[in-house]
């Protein structure tokens, strides 16, 4: 689910339309949960990566990303207020992490072709740049002016990277406290990154 620009909301998923084939909705509902309209997207079929999923544009529109046959590549679906199509791209990535901010789309993914990729777009698909780092984040990130604050899970790490891919810094966990704790979310609150943990002892 994702916000419009008038105080409403977009609601996204799922349903088998028949025996063979499953499809895509999209609701639109205003600021008191009210239907505006309805669109099926009968076309775009998932493969068991999980099909497409909702974000937000920067520019507030809904934006469709995922995995989808027969090509398997990923997809980036742009639609308009009124849920028509205003531009899709077929990208050869294998399934990553996607967000935005009010300037521009991030996708962070193993290529298919070989390699990493981290890939900028503004809100019309334009690509702002293009890069093939060493490493890329495959947990929760966030988007900064000057690169990518994320955890690393497996390695206890909180870390910041440029959109090259350039470590900028980075922060490990006491090994000792994270026998008993998981990552659970990432955000920023203006100037400040938070890191939370979830305790499991």
């Amino acid at each position: 689910m994702s916000c419009d620009n008038k105080g409403g909301y977009y609601i996204f998923g799922r349903y088998s339309c028949n025996y063979t084939m499953t499809c895509h909705r999209l609701i639109r509902v205003d600021s008191n949960g009210n239907k505006l309209w309805t669109r099926d997207y009968p076309n775009f079929q998932p493969t068991n990566y999980g099909g497409l999923r909702l974000i937000q544009s920067p520019d507030s529109l809904p934006l469709l990303y995922g995995i989808i046959s027969p090509s398997e590549e990923t997809h980036l679906v742009k639609l308009d207020e009124n849920g028509s199509i205003l531009w899709r791209k077929d990208l050869p990535l294998w399934s990553g992490v996607i967000n935005s901010t009010p300037k521009e789309i991030v996708l962070i993914a193993p290529s298919r072709l070989g390699g990493n990729t981290i890939l900028r777009l503004d809100a019309n698909g334009n690509i702002l740049s293009q890069t093939s780092p060493p490493y890329i984040p495959l947990d929760d990130f966030v988007i900064e002016t000057d690169g990518i604050t994320s955890t690393d899970g497996f390695n206890q790490t909180a870390f910041k990277m440029d959109f090259n891919g350039q470590i900028l810094w980075s922060y490990k966990f006491d090994s000792d406290f994270f026998l008993t704790a998981v990552f659970d979310r990432l955000v920023k609150l203006k100037t400040q990154v938070i890191f939370s943990v979830i305790l499991i002892s």
